[in-house]
């Protein structure tokens, strides 16, 4: 899991219909690939196979980080 938040750089964003937000970022120091859930309720990121929720300053750090590059880098919506 990426613990450096700072190192990220989203590249693209999906929303549902219920307004979740997948987020997929590029870790600039590592090349690694960090993917969340952002919620109303919270931030989940993906480990493995498995989707872990985040603490609250963390999560408010990446939902600050994500809003700034929301409009710069692709954003889908999911029909679905």
């Amino acid at each position: 899991m990426c613990k450096n938040y700072l190192e990220m750089d989203f590249r693209h964003f999906v929303i549902d219909q219920a307004g979740n937000t997948f987020a997929s970022a590029r870790v600039s120091s590592t090349g690694r690939i960090a993917n969340f859930i952002i919620r109303d309720s919270g931030v989940r990121q993906q480990s493995g196979d498995g989707w872990y929720s985040i603490e609250p300053e963390s999560a408010q750090l990446i939902r600050s980080r994500a809003e700034s590059a929301y409009g710069l880098v692709p954003v889908y919506h999911s029909s679905s």
